[in-house]
């Protein structure tokens, strides 16, 4: 494999883990409030939550053993646990509460809360659209 080649794959890999961890924090936003979850709108299958779970571990992990020690350290302890909470777990309306709380932990190490906190949040607030202004004419 050439250097070229070599740097490909690694951007690659980083791309698809960075993809994992925006849908993860969705994912995982959405199952952390009951009021979003009980909406039921929307609910990501097991095969989706697992495979990026199954992406963002093993990167994360590396990264765990290569920043053990460190301030910014990264730990995979709460992913690793919803890994298992999903391998049996069909997602639907009634989150279980170990469900609730390893999503809600896992967005801390994110340093993720809403202001109200996850029991009252419902959701980002729908933007209204901007106001269009007719532009002046030029002279």
């Amino acid at each position: 494999m050439s250097a070229h080649d070599a740097v490909a794959e690694q951007q690659a890999q980083f791309k698809a883990f960075m993809m994992s961890v925006m849908c993860l924090l969705d994912i995982m936003t959405f199952l952390a409030s009951p009021r979003l979850a009980a909406r039921g709108a929307n609910l990501p299958t097991r095969e989706h939550i697992l495979e990026h779970l199954d992406a963002y571990l093993p990167v994360a992990e590396e990264w765990e053993r290569e920043y053990d020690g460190s301030t910014r350290r990264i730990t995979t302890a709460h992913a690793r646990k919803l890994r298992e909470f999903f391998s049996t777990w069909t997602p639907s309306a009634g989150v279980p509460a170990d469900v609730v709380q390893g999503a809600r932990a896992f967005l801390a190490e994110f340093g993720m809360e809403p202001d109200e906190g996850w029991d009252a949040f419902e959701g980002p607030l729908a933007e209204s659209p901007p106001t269009l202004t007719r532009k002046p004419e030029l002279p």
